[in-house]
């Protein structure tokens, strides 16, 4: 019969009674000489399940504070399987947070049902977030690179109607332009200017104080064709809702000058009223550097096409070719027809002539002979094909000494040719009359000393 002693049973009923109360007991301990009996048996099994239950609270204690690479402990009974199990959808799922941190929205979860779905929820919506995100950075790319344009800049400072005064008058001072800002009816409300600005842009008559143009509609200001383009300008500014750039005309003390505008939309939240702005700048010099450049240009074209003299100019290392109108005229050629050729100077050019031709223009380029003259045949647009004399010279060369660009002038020495090719023909027409006539007389002489027999 099996004795077993009180205080025994009593280490058993201590270990499962602290369990119960959530705490780790500690292995019970037998004497080494206790005899081998049930109750040592059971003592062994009772430390054995303490042993996986240190285990699994430690590892389960380490899962909750987010270690989910922790030690998996040795043990097979169903709570440490059921953790095992659980670390291995928490790695899982830190793995798949980390590839969606990375922006890879590829992976999903599929354990802990509603939890589950709820995350792949989530992810779905941080997917969408961020491709919206995505397309909107694409769409302000363009709103950014204007925005980046100090007139913008100043602009934007303007819209942020928290901007102290102060801030705003130094930065408008900096800028060479005159600011406006005109309600929706084309009454001034603001204008600011530097201070040396009418000494440089002149002044409208009856407003030599930019100031007294304020709470005046531009009816009253400007002359009327200019008032109506700046009406139209302000008008399309706010139904449109981008900004609108015009040129005018003024008379001025310093006498008519011409401004490029740029005019605004902008919101005001102190009242309900729209508003828009303006930055003018004075661009008479340019238009008068233009017109020059126009009128030389036109002189040049006349000039081109009195002689009839074709222009080209080449950028050998860009490829890149341009010939004038009347260089296709000169051939009988219209100038569109070789709108979509790349180089039409190699397809008119003579078969016999192009490696003569192309040789003495390499020459040139890698070179240093700067002067190029070279004469050879263009197929015309009635078939036939025309001298042409071409000179030309290098005007630019890299740092290796390589012609980057080459502008000469084609002249039609096509009657030249025939005159002088007439002429050849005379000289040996006379040539041959000369020795015809030489050839007489030396038979006449070899007649006249020879006696008749």
């Amino acid at each position: 019969m099996l004795h077993i002693k009180e205080e025994d049973i009593d280490k058993i009923t201590e270990v499962f009674y602290h369990l119960l109360n959530g705490k780790t007991p500690e292995d019970i301990k037998l004497p080494d000489d206790y005899p081998e009996n049930e109750l040592k048996q059971l003592v062994g099994y009772v430390n054995k399940f303490l042993k996986d239950y240190r285990a699994s609270n430690e590892f389960a204690f380490n899962i909750g504070k987010g270690f989910v690479e922790t030690e998996t402990p040795n043990s097979k009974t169903a709570i440490a399987q059921a953790l095992k199990s659980l670390q291995a959808s928490l790695r899982h799922l830190t793995w798949t947070t980390q590839q969606i941190a990375k922006g890879d929205f590829s992976h999903k979860v599929n354990f802990m049902g509603e939890f589950s779905e709820a995350f792949n929820s989530m992810a779905q919506q941080l997917k969408n977030v961020f491709d919206e995100r995505e397309e909107g950075s694409i769409a302000m790319q363009g709103q950014i690179e204007e925005l980046a344009r100090a007139r913008r800049a100043m602009l934007n400072i303007m819209e942020d109607l928290k901007l102290s005064q102060a801030s705003m008058t130094a930065l408008i001072d900096a800028l060479p332009d005159v600011t406006m800002i005109y309600d929706q009816k084309g009454i001034y409300q603001k204008v600011y200017f530097r201070n040396i600005e009418s000494n440089e842009l002149g002044t409208l008559t009856e407003f030599e104080d930019f100031n007294k143009l304020i709470g005046q509609s531009v009816d009253n200001a400007l002359p009327p064709e200019v008032a109506k383009e700046v009406r139209k300008a302000i008008s399309e500014a706010l139904e449109l809702n981008k900004t609108i750039r015009i040129e005018y005309k003024l008379p001025t003390n310093l006498g008519d000058r011409w401004y490029d505008a740029r005019f605004s939309p902008m919101t005001a939240e102190e009242n309900s009223h729209r508003l828009v702005v303006s930055v003018a700048r004075d661009i008479t010099k340019i238009k008068e550097l233009t017109d020059e450049l126009d009128s030389a240009r036109q002189r040049m074209d006349m000039a081109l096409e009195a002689s009839n003299t074709g222009l080209w100019d080449v950028k050998p290392v860009q490829k890149e070719l341009y010939f004038n109108d009347q260089w296709a005229k000169q051939l009988g050629y219209e100038p569109e027809i070789f709108e979509d050729d790349p180089d039409p100077f190699q397809h008119l050019l003579h078969a016999e002539d192009k490696d003569r031709v192309f040789t003495t223009f390499s020459e040139n380029i890698n070179n240093p002979i700067d002067d190029y003259k070279s004469e050879f045949r263009l197929k015309a647009a009635d078939g036939s094909y025309k001298w042409i004399l071409s000179i030309g010279k290098v005007v630019d060369r890299n740092e290796k000494g390589t012609a980057k660009r080459i502008i000469g002038i084609h002249s039609d020495i096509t009657e030249r040719k025939r005159m002088e090719q007439e002429i050849l023909l005379a000289k040996e027409v006379a040539e041959a009359a000369t020795k015809a006539k030489s050839d007489f007389l030396a038979n006449m002489s070899h007649e006249i000393r020879t006696p008749m027999n």
